[in-house]
């Protein structure tokens, strides 16, 4: 399914996108909170990454 708003009511969302899975996992979030976004751990979504990346900068411009 390529659009969520022809699925009706759901209680959550599976990411099984092994080509870029972070990238799908951060479109959801654009719509969905992440307690309704589920992956297999073998996937590699980091959650918050978009943190991450941030404050490494931080730290790395200290």
């Amino acid at each position: 399914m390529t659009d969520l708003s022809q699925a009706g009511a759901f209680d959550g969302i599976v990411v099984t996108d092994t080509r870029d899975p972070q990238k799908t996992y951060e479109r959801l979030r654009q719509s969905f909170p992440a307690a309704r976004i589920f992956a297999l751990r073998l996937l590699h979504i980091a959650p918050d990454r978009m943190g991450l990346i941030a404050a490494a900068r931080r730290t790395g411009a200290s």
